[in-house]
């Protein structure tokens, strides 16, 4: 399997398990936010492979809306300074 396809599979298969854990309603089904972030990276990987443009709109896009998922979902990530 060369990288692409790695990517293409990963990908859909991440999809899928996002949006299951999504659809079933489940005490953890908001961690599904982060699967189909890991699933918007593999497909990036895959359209820049593939020099797909509008694939890679589409998951630059689909990338934005998991990210406001996750925020919705109540994951808060607060960015700490080092003081040295």
């Amino acid at each position: 399997m060369n990288p692409a396809d790695i990517c293409e599979w990963a990908g859909s298969l991440l999809g899928i398990a996002g949006a299951l854990l999504l659809a079933l309603n489940l005490r953890i089904s908001r961690y599904g936010w982060f699967v189909f972030l890991a699933a918007n990276v593999a497909m990036i990987a895959f359209a820049l492979l593939i020099d797909r443009r509008g694939l890679l709109l589409q998951q630059v896009t689909f990338t934005g809306t998991s990210l406001i998922g996750i925020h919705r979902a109540g994951f808060k990530f607060k960015l700490q300074h080092r003081q040295d």
